[in-house]
């Protein structure tokens, strides 16, 4: 099996995966719910990334100056580069 990492900015990270967690598109099986603490939890080991204080990192995003969501515009740029090959 290949371990993988995440390589880009810790900040992206949180763009996607906050974007994920509030779309819903997750579930745990068996129907048990889960918080976004424990969402983040799992993601970060699978990733091997570390985010030391998860909420102040997240409120930080909300806070930005720049673009709400420059990771989410690349990607979609991206994807749509992709469709269009």
């Amino acid at each position: 099996m290949t371990l993988i990492q995440w390589s880009r900015e810790k900040v992206d990270f949180l763009e996607l995966f906050t974007s994920v967690y509030d779309s819903k598109a997750i579930k745990s099986i068996g129907g048990k719910k889960f918080n976004k603490k424990e969402f983040f939890g799992l993601l970060t080991w699978f990733f091997n990334i570390q985010i030391p204080n998860l909420e102040n990192s997240l409120q930080s995003m909300r806070n930005r100056k720049i673009s709400q969501a420059p990771y989410l515009t690349e990607l979609q740029e991206l994807f749509v580069n992709y469709i269009n090959r």
